[in-house]
């Protein structure tokens, strides 16, 4: 279970923590054994970990699990500096000297279980086509009854990657931590993670009043139900990804959020949403999918014409020395409104800016929105890469 988690991108995103990246790993390679390649609390403990279940089962696949939070794992090329390889040799000495060397895991798109032997319990799922450095990588969180420590988490994406940058990322337990009714940990609520988003249209979309609202602002947290036998992961022959799921009281009683998300072999992210609105909401809601993406110092921010928005990594792997960086695009339906905002962040992540779109939706109708993200070098602009994608929904 916890081997799905890594992948080869130099980068990392989790449920509960940003995993923030070091851009100077002059002290990792100087004491690997005691300064991991995260700039994390106790950095090193991960590569411990997984150090000792590579030694115990003498398993390749775990010494890759391990260099790759040690040290930051190879490039696609394989090629390290000598002070990679230095600190390579001093931390897997044990290795080097029975001459186990580290293999990439086999992994495909799948839906990761806890309790996998006995309750099986859906609770991840991983979009990928092998976890290489520089491929695409994808997850989501979906199990609900993990409300109680996370807050408001069911169906957020928690890592996108691809080429040795991180795109999306933007969970953390912090983010939804109260006291009483109001939040303590830095975060902004419900709208702070990357998922589809329902708020009354007294408020001004995205922010969602959370504890301090009354009946009428419906949270994910306790509500949402996660439906397990909708969810699905696949890959095709070509090399891309492709997972579904979908979320019961979604924001209200007998509203219904399904997912559909390809991604594909060159690394784009195409999202698909339907939300099916229940009677209680009435017309008197708005919907549409939050992206937060890195925020750029200085950047005006508010409402916009335009329907899509470009921003930078919000890290990169050692080895990527070309600024990457992602445009969003969101199909231009009728009514729709298009923005961003800057919300504060919790101590556990980077600073990110929320781009937004939202429309009024209609109780009995199913409504309907679609994402595409597109990595490229951030030499490219993103009203270029725009020009070249061309979105429609058929229904």
């Amino acid at each position: 279970r916890c081997l799905q988690f890594a992948n080869g991108n130099g980068v990392r995103g989790g449920p509960n923590c940003g995993i923030r990246q070091r851009t100077d790993f002059s002290s990792v390679y100087a004491d690997p054994w005691n300064v991991g390649y995260y700039d994390v609390e106790t950095s090193s403990r991960d590569a411990h970990f997984w150090y000792r279940m590579a030694q115990h089962y003498k398993a390749p696949e775990y010494l890759w699990a391990a260099e790759q939070v040690a040290l930051g794992g190879r490039p696609p090329d394989g090629h390290v500096p000598p002070t990679y390889q230095t600190a390579y040799n001093k931390r897997f000495t044990w290795f080097v000297e029975r001459g186990i060397e580290p293999r990439v895991p086999k992994m495909q798109a799948k839906v990761g279980l806890l309790s996998g032997l006995k309750k099986k319990i859906k609770e991840r799922i991983y979009l990928n086509d092998g976890v290489e450095a520089g491929k695409p990588f994808a997850a989501f969180f979906l199990y609900d009854k993990k409300d109680s420590h996370l807050d408001n988490v069911s169906g957020f994406l928690y890592e996108y990657s691809y080429n040795g940058a991180k795109f999306l990322h933007s969970s953390g337990k912090y983010n939804n931590v109260y006291s009483g009714t109001d939040i303590r940990g830095g975060g902004s609520g419900n709208e702070s993670l990357d998922a589809l988003l329902v708020v009354h249209n007294r408020h001004q979309f995205p922010v969602h009043p959370d504890r301090k609202g009354d009946e009428r602002d419906y949270r994910r947290m306790y509500m949402a139900k996660h439906l397990p036998d909708f969810t699905h992961a696949e890959n095709n022959d070509s090399g891309d990804a492709y997972g579904q799921f979908s979320f019961a009281d979604y924001f209200g009683p007998e509203s219904r959020w399904t997912r559909k998300v390809v991604l594909t072999a060159g690394g784009y992210l195409v999202v698909a949403d339907e939300y099916k609105v229940g009677q209680t909401l009435g017309q008197k809601y708005h919907a549409g999918p939050v992206w937060h993406l890195a925020r750029v110092d200085g950047r005006k921010v508010g409402r916009q014409k335009d329907n899509w928005f470009g921003a930078p990594s919000f890290a990169q792997a050692w080895w990527q020395k070309e600024k990457q960086g992602v445009t969003l695009v969101i199909h231009d339906h009728r009514h729709m409104v298009f923005g961003t905002i800057n919300q504060s962040h919790s101590q556990d992540l980077d600073p990110n800016t929320t781009a937004y779109a939202y429309r009024p939706i209609e109780a009995g109708r199913t409504e309907r929105f679609l994402s595409v993200l597109v990595p490229h070098e951030l030499s490219t602009s993103a009203g270029t890469v725009f020009r070249r994608v061309k979105t429609t929904v058929s229904k």
